[in-house]
């Protein structure tokens, strides 16, 4: 069963999935997909997904978001197979 989550790091929010593990199906898993970072500057929140090397890494195809919905919508279309895969 998968279920999301998120979390507020200073100025980022982080979508997370949270999966059983395969080895112990008592014991959760937190995978990060995607996270928006607010830049007061531009009142704008940067778009980012994480890469197998485990970094965030900015989505350039859609990398900033002037309201925040606007970010959660780019994350549910996943047009890249970004965020889920």
């Amino acid at each position: 069963m998968l279920d999301l989550g998120w979390r507020i790091e200073g100025q980022s929010v982080v979508i997370y999935s949270i999966r059983p593990s395969w080895q112990d199906e008592s014991q959760k898993i937190e995978e990060p997909a995607a996270k928006a970072t607010y830049n007061r500057k531009t009142n704008r929140w940067k778009i980012y997904w994480m890469r197998a090397d485990i970094k965030w890494h900015s989505y350039p195809p859609h990398p900033e978001a002037v309201f925040f919905d606007e970010f959660l919508a780019v994350v549910h279309e996943d047009e890249h197979g970004c965020f889920w895969g």
